[in-house]
């Protein structure tokens, strides 16, 4: 299979893109996206996978909600932290990640689940890691939702 070359990824474009996709796939998901960097701005890597990222975290966000609980709410937010460094930050008011969970998760040691494979954000923070040179951090309460915050470097 051919590997599609890192190029620059006009970061409001693709975010803006994602959320109009998810929006469309699947009913009874509130979308609110903050999206506070210049409009120029760019992240040197693939499009299509900073674009499945984005994808996998509302996945995982959606999944952490309660069938019964009518508006789901997905905040999206992007900003930049650093001249060196912008972030992109998924929230839920889903039932949240235990302590020792978001623990294990922040130390990259294995966790399995069902069929015995890496959990889905540990696949997302290897992802991160190996396409862009980035990383994530989980802030999460029990029953009060999660925040999974992913940094990318910026080229400049």
């Amino acid at each position: 299979m051919k590997r599609i070359e890192a190029r620059k990824i006009p970061v409001n474009q693709k975010i803006r893109e994602v959320i109009t996709l998810s929006s469309l796939i699947k009913k009874g998901f509130i979308y609110s996206c903050k999206i506070d960097v210049p409009k120029e701005l760019e992240i040197i890597g693939n499009e299509a996978i900073f674009q499945g990222l984005i994808f996998s975290l509302i996945k995982q966000a959606k999944k952490a909600y309660p069938k019964k609980i009518p508006n789901k709410i997905i905040l999206l937010t992007s900003k930049l932290e650093s001249e060196k460094e912008l972030s992109l930050s998924i929230t839920d008011g889903g039932s949240g990640i235990s302590f020792l969970s978001k623990k294990l998760l922040q130390q990259s040691i294995l966790i399995l689940g069902d069929g015995s494979k890496e959990s889905d954000l540990q696949k997302i923070n290897k992802e991160i890691k190996k396409e862009f040179g980035g990383y994530l951090k989980i802030f999460s309460k029990k029953n009060r939702g999660t925040t999974v915050k992913c940094f990318f470097p910026l080229n400049q």
